[in-house]
């Protein structure tokens, strides 16, 4: 439990070292070390990049709700018969059901989706366009805030993410150097005469 306690602040030391003037921090430490505060840069830096995009985003969605509230209307209409059964659909899954209103001297008769299961008899909003079609009501100023927020998350995880990635394919080549730097020391000390170096007689 301590040895796990302490990888992040053995980590923290190594970046520290790498990044200081020490003669025993290889190149390759150095090279690692930076691509890493380069993703913690971004991280930070990605922030108003993507509370931006969120911004932009609950605008252009509220200005389209406040078409559609310009363009849609809803009436009191009635259930004429129970919705279709919600027992075999999935959890939160809408459901059809036929509702009848007045419209002017006529009475008007559609099958709609509502949310929630629906028994005969029950008032019912319907919402409709300018045209009369039967559409689906106007969202809502949460609804865009949800968006705004999702989007400016994807936006800062996308950024991160394919710094970080990048930064992950840095430490793999630097590995694969170390390792061949290592295999090469070690053929040295073995053999000591495999044109790498000269040795005394």
């Amino acid at each position: 439990m301590a040895l796990i306690e302490s990888v992040p602040a053995l980590r923290v030391r190594w970046l520290v070292n790498a990044l200081s003037r020490n003669r025993l921090a290889r190149a390759s430490d150095r090279l690692e070390a930076c691509a890493l505060l380069l993703v913690l840069a971004v991280a930070l830096f990605a922030i108003p990049v993507a509370q931006r995009v969120g911004d932009a985003t609950y605008a252009d969605r509220m200005q389209q709700i406040s078409k559609q509230q310009q363009s849609r209307h809803s009436v009191a209409a009635i259930a004429t018969e129970d919705s279709g059964s919600p027992a075999p659909r999935r959890f939160g899954s809408p459901v059809t059901v036929r509702v009848e209103w007045r419209e002017g001297v006529h009475r008007r008769s559609e099958v709609i989706t509502n949310p929630s299961f629906v028994k005969a008899k029950t008032p019912v909003t319907v919402w409709l366009d300018d045209a009369g079609a039967v559409v689906s009501a106007p969202d809502r100023e949460v609804d865009a805030q949800a968006v705004a927020t999702g989007r400016a998350w994807a936006s800062w995880v996308g950024i991160v993410g394919l710094c970080a990635l990048m930064a992950f394919a840095i430490r793999r080549c630097l590995d694969l150097y170390r390792a061949a730097s290592w295999q090469r020391e070690l053929r040295l000390m073995a053999y000591n005469d495999d044109g790498w170096a000269s040795y005394d007689r």
